[in-house]
């Protein structure tokens, strides 16, 4: 138990690349050029130091730019669906002058055309975020114990 050398870090990298899984987590202070920045600069500078610190930082930077993409994807979609939902109805003439019947029928109209997609796009943006965060430490836990992090979706830009 008092073994010096079972305290000692090793060399295979494993805790670069770890780090490198990490670093998208500055996603939460600077956003998308943070999440791609911090991985793709320490990649640049360790990834001489092993095979395993090279693979990692690329298999980083992979699922990071994919995430990004899905993510705009997933904006468009949105955005497409709410200008969708909005040129269909007469927004206008709501609440104005209307009986209690025809109020009721536009708010459901409302809440249908509106509402329910920006729930589901809360929803699914918040699976995505926890999606996001889950594969990242799931990465780092993996690269810490010297194996490939195997990012779901991930789409090998580079190789």
């Amino acid at each position: 138990m008092n073994d010096p050398q079972a305290l000692k870090p090793s060399d295979d990298g494993s805790g670069i690349a770890a780090i490198i899984h990490l670093s998208a987590l500055f996603a939460f202070l600077g956003g998308w050029i943070l999440q791609i920045l911090a991985p793709l600069i320490l990649w640049l500078v360790f990834r001489g130091k092993s095979p395993l610190v090279n693979e990692h930082g690329k298999a980083a930077l992979n699922f990071q730019i994919s995430m990004i993409l899905y993510e705009v994807l997933f904006a468009i979609a949105m955005f497409v669906v709410f200008a969708i939902a909005i040129g269909t109805g007469d927004l206008d003439d709501f609440g104005s002058s209307m009986t209690a019947e025809e109020f009721e029928d536009a708010f459901v109209d409302l809440l249908e055309r509106i509402i329910l997609p920006l729930l589901i796009a809360i929803v699914v943006g918040f699976a995505i975020f926890i999606f996001w965060l889950f594969m990242v430490i799931r990465a780092a836990l993996r690269a810490g114990r010297g194996v490939p992090a195997d990012y779901l979706l991930a789409i090998p830009f580079l190789r």
